[in-house]
This record gives structure tokens, C-alpha cells and sequence, in this order.
């Protein structure tokens, strides 16, 4: 309702016309958004296999997981965000064929993640105490729960390489290479790994839970490595061009829109 109603935005909307599918369009928006659903869908999945599994050490060792898992959610939020901005600008740099914008754009993101990273790095690191008590006030917990909050500290560090790898290479249209790298970082390498270390070779169940986080972090490490490589690949290649019905659909763009 708003946008149809917003005189801001009504100068973008096309013309209100009954128009059939435009297949072409439809199998590039499939190409492209289908490997990025289903890394999201597999991404949760996987969380949400470790989290059963960590419940399967006891209450104690499930809560604590719970607590370092929330607070990393949390600041991922915010790191997902940047990612997302520097990928439309990315994106936009890519179309206009303009290198430096591309290399601006980068930079920028690349630096406000790693502020977020290392801030809440900080945070975990100095304020365990403050940011458990507000979950709880079970001395059981908050021991294991320091511990996970130092683990996902340094997942966070990693997460953030990782993020701004993967969403540059979505600006490049890149996103079944990505999907590849999610399932073998976290399917075949961190929930193996995070199984063996947390259920088989763990002596209690604080070890189990850190077991676990040790396994994603080995996880989200590799994942982090490959999609650098891939976008150090990337950008050092000549920008695409845009295709032809790409260049005639902008050709046909209002001048506050190309310009």
C-alpha cells in the first residue's frame, strides 16, 4: 500500500499493464535466488541439528549453548545488514562498469563489519558476566556460558570475513558457488566434526558444548578461506558486462534512475 501510494516512489513503478511471463527474466531470478534460499535453508538447518544435539548433554549444557548462540544471532543481524547494503552498491558499481566504485563500496563494507566484529568481540570478551546475568543467575550455566560466549567471539571474527566474501559475490551474480562452500563447511567438515568432538571424545558436557562450537568454528573458518579465494578471483577480472536486454531495460529507465 505504501508503495503504490508514495509519490517518491511512483516515478520507478512500470506502467500498470497485463503483460505474460517473461521467462527469460523468471529462469535469471530462479538462477540466482534459488542457490541463496536454499543456503539460508540448509544454514538453519544445520544450527538447528547442532542445537538438538548439544541438548542431547543435559539442560545445563543446552541453555549455556543457547545463551552463546542468541548473542551471536544477534550481532550477526547487524553484519547481515552491511552485507546487504554493500552488495546493491556493489552491484550497482558492476552495472555502471565503474572498478573504483566496486573497490569503494568493498572497502566501506568491508571496514563498518569488521568495526561490528571487533566491537562485539570486545563486548563477549570483557562483559561475559553482564551479558549471561541477563538470562540467568544459575552459577552452572554461567560457567559453561563464559566459556561459549569466548568461542563465539571469535566465531563472530571469522562470520564477519565470511559475510562480506559472500555478498560480494552475490553482487557478481555469484551464488551457487557460495551454496557449495555452506555445504561442505557445514555439512561435511563442522557437523561431523562438531558429532565427534561433542558426543564421542568429550569427558563432560562443558567440553561437549565447546566441542561443538570448535567444530563451527572450524566450519565457518573454511567456508571463510574459499569464498575469499573466490572473490579475490572476482574482482581482479574485468567487470561484467551487462547483457542486451539488460542495457535496453535501463535504456528505458526515467533519467533520474540512470543517472
Amino acid at each position: 500500500g505504501y508503495i503504490l501510494n508514495s509519490r517518491e516512489i511512483a516515478k520507478y513503478l512500470p506502467k500498470p499493464i497485463f503483460a505474460p511471463p517473461n521467462w527469460r527474466e523468471l529462469r535469471e531470478i530462479l538462477s540466482v535466488g534459488l542457490p541463496i534460499g536454499f543456503t539460508f535453508f540448509l544454514e538453519v538447518g544445520v544450527f538447528s541439528l547442532i542445537a538438538l544435539l548439544v541438548g542431547s548433554l543435559g539442560e545445563v549444557a543446552m541453555a549455556s549453548h543457547q545463551i552463546a548462540f542468541n548473542v551471536w544471532d544477534m550481532f550477526y543481524i547487524p553484519m547481515l545488514a552491511i552485507g546487504t547494503a554493500m552488495s546493491t552498491r556493489i552491484g550497482h558499481a558492476i552495472g555502471a562498469q565503474d572498478r573504483d566504485a566496486v573497490f569503494r563500496a568493498l572497502t566501506v563494507g568491508s571496514t563498518v563489519a569488521a568495526f561490528i566484529a571487533l566491537l562485539t568481540t570486545f563486548l563477549l570478551i570483557n562483559f561475559p558476566n553482564l551479558i549471561i546475568g541477563m538470562y540467568t543467575d544459575s552459577t552452572e550455566i554461567h560457567d559453561m556460558a563464559v566459556r561459549l560466549l569466548g568461542l563465539a567471539a571469535l566465531f563472530i571474527l571469522i562470520d564477519g570475513i565470511q559475510i562480506v566474501g559472500a555478498f560480494t559475490l552475490r553482487a557478481f551474480k555469484e551464488t551457487r558457488y557460495p551454496f557449495i562452500v555452506m555445504v561442505v563447511s557445514y555439512w561435511l567438515v563442522a557437523l561431523p566434526l562438531g558429532t565427534y568432538l561433542g558426543l564421542e571424545v568429550a569427558d563432560n558436557p562443558g567440553d561437549g558444548a565447546a566441542g561443538f562450537w570448535y567444530a563451527t568454528i572450524s566450519g565457518i573458518a573454511c567456508c571463510a578461506m574459499m569464498v575469499l579465494a573466490r572473490m579475490y578471483i572476482l574482482v581482479r577480472r574485468p567487470l561484467p558486462k551487462m547483457t542486451g536486454h539488460e542495457t535496453e531495460e535501463i535504456s528505458g529507465m526515467p533519467d533520474s534512475i540512470t543517472d
